[in-house]
């Protein structure tokens, strides 16, 4: 974004009003929503769970191969959201403005190291860590949430 001669909050203003399209990228274990929003608004989404083992409370190998077992699910799970990201954003990617991420940062760093992603690492990203489990109501609270900004403003010595 580029001021100009404008004041820099009507810049931001104009800026974020003619954002266009964002693709919004939310994982965590077992768990992935994405969605294409504009204007704060989901115009398409997609949502899906897997069952992911839980902890046990088993020792030795019981302990281990559940650990393995978890881990394996966990894999499928971002297999999975990553080829969702690929149905639904890659063939917007010359579209869309941004990428919003939310969940787990781990995650979000295995999907979008699948090679089928390349063509989004290029747009700028924003990431809500906080989300919780992915479902199509948190799809659009991060919708609401991607064009807000947060304001300082600073009195400055005359």
């Amino acid at each position: 974004m580029r001021a100009g001669s404008r004041e820099p909050l009507e810049a931001l203003i104009s800026h974020l009003a003619g954002l266009g399209a964002v693709g919004i990228v939310a994982v965590r274990a077992g768990a992935h929503s994405v969605g294409v929003a504009r204007d704060r608004v989901v115009l398409a989404s997609r949502t899906d769970r897997a069952h992911l083992q839980g902890r046990t409370a088993a020792g030795g190998w019981s302990q281990q191969r559940f650990a393995r077992r978890r881990g394996n699910q966990r894999a499928a799970s971002y297999e999975s959201a990553a080829s969702t990201v690929a149905r639904m954003l890659v063939p917007l990617a010359t579209s869309l403005r941004g990428l919003v991420l939310g969940g787990d940062r781990s995650g979000l760093a295995d999907v979008l190291a699948d090679s089928r992603l390349s063509v989004l690492s290029g747009l700028p990203r924003r990431v809500f860590a906080d989300i919780a489990e992915p479902r199509r109501t948190v799809l659009d609270e991060i919708a609401a949430r991607s064009l807000m900004v947060e304001i300082t403003i600073r009195a400055t010595a005359p």
